[in-house]
């Protein structure tokens, strides 16, 4: 039986406990959609044919498909897709257009979800609470473009019930105010100081620091 491929490299990682023995794996041999042999050139000579495609990548190093399989809790709030699209809208003046045009025709206490939102549309740092000005009253969640987070309007804020004394028991940096901006990577260990309006970063990766939130309106956690 012949390859229908075989992968040529500098090194094949095969991330084996024990090394075998002969010279380092550099080729790869596929067939029928499957990696049938690992080897060094010349181990896998017998597999090249005739229809055998051959494709070199000198130096480069080949290593198993690593597959991360995860969620996103803030997936289970809003979907993207769904709700107004905020894609290509690069200032908050854009955001609000979007949203108010969403909110023509619904009822004042309808939700307004939104997806894709560039956090760098705020000047400085993320906060809903300009949502309270531009849609009073209104509940408006909207889904950073990372999926990792929420800003949320205050109206949410106290629909949910927050109130600056919740405890976050996952032992992580803490977090001077809940209301605020809440990342897949961010929680507290202790109760809150709700006389806090602001808080500190822990870890965010936009092209602009976001750190710090008012506790008029919110970025929900993942």
């Amino acid at each position: 039986m012949y390859a229908d491929a075989i992968v040529l490299a500098g090194h094949v990682e095969t991330f084996a406990e024990e090394r075998p023995a002969g010279p380092p794996a550099n080729a790869v041999a596929v067939a029928d959609g499957r990696v049938v042999a690992v080897g060094d050139v010349e181990a896998l000579g017998p597999l090249r044919g005739p229809g055998t495609v051959v494709h070199a990548f000198p130096g480069a190093t080949v290593m198993p498909g690593l597959v991360d399989v995860h969620a996103h809790p803030v997936w289970g709030s809003i979907e993207a897709g769904r709700g107004v699209s905020l894609s290509g809208a690069v200032t908050l003046d854009d955001v609000c257009a979007r949203l108010a045009g969403a909110a023509e025709g619904r009822p004042p206490g309808a939700w307004i979800t939104g997806f894709d939102l560039d956090v760098n549309v705020f000047d400085g740092e993320p906060s809903g609470a300009v949502f309270a000005e531009r849609l009073p009253g209104r509940p408006v969640s909207l889904m950073t473009q990372d999926a990792h987070a929420l800003v949320v309007s205050p109206r949410v804020v106290e629909l949910v019930g927050l109130t600056g004394r919740e405890t976050f028991t996952t032992p992580r940096p803490s977090r001077s105010d809940p209301t605020a901006a809440r990342p897949d990577t961010w929680s507290n260990s202790r109760p809150c100081n709700s006389s806090s309006t602001t808080t500190r970063t822990c870890r965010w990766t936009p092209r602009r620091g976001t750190s710090s939130h008012s506790s008029t309106g919110s970025r929900a956690a993942d």
